[in-house]
């Protein structure tokens, strides 16, 4: 960023030699307003200048500046003078006038004089301009608007110069928010003049020498170039400057002092064949440059966020980060997510444990800046959730013949869910499920102590399936799967155990295809699916070994409805800068769309943005730390799934920094007069029908 040296500055470095104004050309002239920006015609223009790239004055040496803003062809307003002298200042002339253009008639109103004509649409007052000044005598119904008339000191006072580019600069008092003021860009023909340039800021570790390469954005030097430091660092020293030669590739090495933490700046003057500049140099003294271990939890098969580079200290903001593929102790796996090529801060590595994985896994990432780099270890525990409590609210079994619903009027069992391993635990009661053909049981599964779903094989303490009657009447064993024989009696035993069943066949009794009804070939390997249609609060899951509806069975439980938001951080922000904070990439169980709201404000900052109701891994919240604040900051969200019921909270750290370096300049003179194309339409009047004429404009 270009910085602008007063003539104060400059006349306290002795020696300069490029102090003398350069002949220059005006190749722009800029207006501003809120209505746009307007560029003037100069066709009649001839005036010539010389600039000063060093005070950041513009003075006319000779001809008349001539300057024209147009609404289309028409035009708005011309602004002559002679002998003008524009910079940081009041701008001065020999002469100077805005002659009013055809556009403010047709309209009824004084551009230059800034009234309107009235009722009547008729000039009845009188502008006259001057050099100093201007003036108006109303006359008629003609009514002054605010801001008062045309003059060169509230259009071109207060310009400030920046180079935009080789011999390019530009003046201007141009208002922050762009609501008025002026762009004179000229360009110098007379040579180049050296400009240093702005650094930082720099992040230095404490006690490490850091190599600034201040000389990389300094430009237009002749070469060689030798440096001097002019104001030393008061929380650091000075280690080293480079050898007189090109300025591209001049350096000075900074040591942060052991025990201090914060800003820190220094000045340097770079001097070469056709002058010298000089610059600041900002720091950021930050802990002695490390990466710090990490810890997060997770579920078995769930992956998890982890915000690595958080607590990762002494990096430039240029860091990327490796996991190291042979550092893992379980078989687990991680990838960079987020982050790379940016601060320490924003690095996110996401970590998928094993399959089946429990236990603690650790492994490790390198933290590289280019010029420094760490080796730290991430510990990951991956344990199962407390499983939820779970109300079985149906059973469907699935045949050639159709899908049957179990009765459960006689079930008293209780049990828990675990929506990660998708596995039913029965914690207590009776599993009791009769299957009926119309109002005749046809079957009555019992189990106590069972264990279902995961794709493992069930078990249980007890287990049972009891005959109903249907079989009896159509002289069949529905347990025991088989048929009567041709006497209709049934002739033998069947036996259920909990890990199996036997047949004893007798009389004309035949074993049917399948085997009797066990706990394994009902229940074994069923997996389990999240599926709509639970009040709000709550969800279901179907646990299910059904094949194509030929066979197999479903458990439709309903359990109480976790979500976790997970805290984020630490993360850096920078004083006055805005810092997306992308708070739901690490925030799970959420059905979408959720909704986002802060419930502690932070107190050394603001929030300025919270993204609108979306996914939950999309969801962001924008921290800008307070100009003046230091050290850490917190906040805390609430996030609320879209059943509207359901939330979390979680805990937003911050780590506030210095912010990073910013053009200088900037004007804080008001010019009213700053206009644009569409600038003059901001003083028209509003049209209206009149008898007897066209369309016009009525007084505001």
């Amino acid at each position: 960023m270009k910085k602008v040296l007063s003539a104060a500055a400059l006349l306290a470095v002795s020696g300069f030699v490029n102090a003398a104004p350069e002949p220059a050309t005006l190749t722009q002239v800029l207006s501003y307003s809120t209505n746009g920006n307007s560029i003037w015609s100069r066709t009649a223009d001839t005036s010539t200048w010389t600039f000063d790239a060093i005070t950041g004055t513009a003075v006319q040496t000779g001809g008349t500046y001539t300057g024209t803003a147009k609404v289309g062809a028409t035009p708005l307003m011309t602004h002559t003078m002679t002998g003008a002298t524009l910079g940081s200042g009041p701008a001065t002339a020999t002469t100077w006038a805005c002659i009013e253009g055809t556009f403010g008639t047709v309209v009824g109103a004084s551009i230059c004089g800034n009234y309107n004509f009235g009722i009547n649409a008729t000039n009845e007052s009188i502008y006259t301009p001057t050099t100093t000044g201007g003036t108006v005598v109303l006359g008629g119904d003609d009514v002054a608007l605010p801001g008062g008339v045309q003059t060169l000191a509230n259009a071109y006072s207060s310009m400030l110069a920046t180079n935009v580019g080789g011999n390019v600069w530009k003046l201007s008092n141009k208002l922050p928010d762009g609501s008025g003021g002026y762009d004179f860009t000229f360009t110098i023909t007379g040579g180049l003049i050296a400009n240093a340039v702005n650094d930082g800021p720099i992040t230095a570790p404490q006690t490490v020498p850091t190599v600034i390469p201040v000389g990389a954005n300094d430009v237009d030097f002749s070469d060689p170039v030798t440096i001097t430091v002019n104001t030393n660092p008061q929380h650091g020293t000075i280690t080293a400057i480079s050898a007189t030669g090109p300025a591209a590739d001049q350096t000075i090495t900074y040591t942060a002092n052991a025990g201090y933490l914060g800003a820190d700046s220094f000045t340097y003057t770079m001097t070469g064949g056709n002058g010298f500049d000089s610059a600041t140099v900002n720091i950021n003294v930050t802990a002695a440059f490390s990466a710090a271990a990490d810890f997060a939890t997770t579920a078995p098969n769930r992956p998890v966020i982890i915000f690595v580079g958080g607590n990762d200290s002494g990096f430039d903001n240029t860091v990327n980060v490796t996991v190291n593929s042979g550092s893992f102790s379980a078989g687990g796996s991680a990838a960079v997510t987020a982050g790379q090529g940016g601060p320490a801060s924003g690095i996110r590595i996401s970590y998928t444990p094993q399959n089946g994985f429990r236990g603690d896994e650790t492994f490790t990432y390198t933290i590289d800046d280019g010029s420094r780099s760490d080796t730290a270890s991430v510990t990951v525990t991956v344990t199962d959730p407390t499983p939820r409590a779970a109300t079985l609210i149906s059973v469907t079994s699935q045949s050639t013949n159709g899908a049957s619903n179990w009765s459960l009027s006689a079930n008293t069992a209780t049990w828990t869910f675990d929506p990660v391993t998708g596995v039913a635990l029965q914690t207590g009661g009776t599993y009791q499920a009769t299957a009926k053909v119309g109002v005749t049981p046809l079957m009555t599964h019992t189990m106590t102590g069972a264990s279902i779903g995961g794709t493992a094989n069930a078990s249980a303490t007890t287990w049972a399936c009891i005959e109903g009657t249907f079989g009896g009447v159509v002289g069949a064993s529905i347990c025991g799967n088989y048929n009567f024989g041709a006497n209709a009696t049934n002739d033998s035993t069947y036996s259920p155990t909990t890990t199996g069943a036997t047949v004893v066949l007798g009389g004309d009794d035949g074993a049917l295809p399948g085997g009797p009804q066990t706990l394994a070939n009902s229940y074994n390997n069923m997996t389990a699916t999240a599926i709509t249609g639970a009040a709000p609060g709550l969800q279901r899951y179907r646990i299910s070994n059904s094949i194509s509806l030929q066979s197999g069975y479903d458990f439709v439980f309903e359990v109480t409805h976790l979500v976790d938001a997970a805290d984020d951080g630490p993360i850096s922000a920078a004083q006055s800068v805005a810092t997306v904070i992308p708070i739901g990439a690490n925030d799970i169980d959420f059905s979408n769309p959720v909704t986002v709201t802060i419930i502690a404000a932070p107190t050394r900052g603001e929030i300025t943005a919270v993204s609108p109701p979306g996914s939950a891994a999309s969801q962001t919240i924008t921290y800008t730390a307070d100009a003046d604040a230091t050290g850490t900051d917190t906040f805390v969200y609430r996030m609320t799934d879209a059943n509207g019921v359901d939330s979390d909270t979680a805990t937003v750290a911050i780590n506030i920094s210095a912010p990073k370096a910013k053009l200088p300049g900037g004007s804080s003179a008001f010019d009213l007069w700053s206009m644009s194309l569409l600038g003059g339409l901001s003083l028209l009047r509003r049209f209206r029908n009149r008898p007897g004429r066209g369309p016009s404009r009525a007084a505001p």
